[in-house]
């Protein structure tokens, strides 16, 4: 599995281009123009759902988990205050974080926020087109 999702589209033809940009340095990918093209599903506040569930995976493979009492497991990351993880282990935990983080990167996008970088992977659209230019 890649890091990064394609964007689905509807008719099959690719989403007009508008800026690269890079994830780790390793691979380049495609930021398309969703506001103005119809054919890209999902998006909050511009930015495709599927990018959001990428960062979402990434903040849970830097989670810090541990057990805070026989059977109570607590998963956070840093940086990311508000958005934690409870449940009866570590792998619920976890889980229960990264729908704690999806719903957290939609408030600070839809709020106009900037979302913490994570591993190199940046969700905030002004600084990647500003960065590609």
């Amino acid at each position: 599995m890649s890091m990064l999702q394609e964007v689905s589209v509807t008719n099959g033809a690719p989403p007009s281009v508008t800026n690269l940009f890079s994830f780790h340095g390793e691979q380049s990918f495609t930021f398309v123009e969703v506001d103005r093209d119809p054919r890209v599903s999902t998006t909050i506040a511009g930015v495709p759902m599927s990018f959001i569930e990428t960062y979402a995976d990434i903040a849970v493979r830097h989670a810090l988990v541990e057990e805070i009492e026989p059977g109570q497991w607590f998963a956070e990351v840093k940086g990311i205050s508000g958005a934690w993880g409870d449940g009866s282990d570590g792998a619920e935990a976890k889980n229960e974080l990264r729908q704690s983080v999806l719903g957290w990167v939609a408030l600070k996008l839809d709020a106009g926020s900037v979302v913490p970088v994570l591993a190199g992977f940046d969700l905030n659209p002004n600084r990647i087109r500003e960065q590609a230019s």
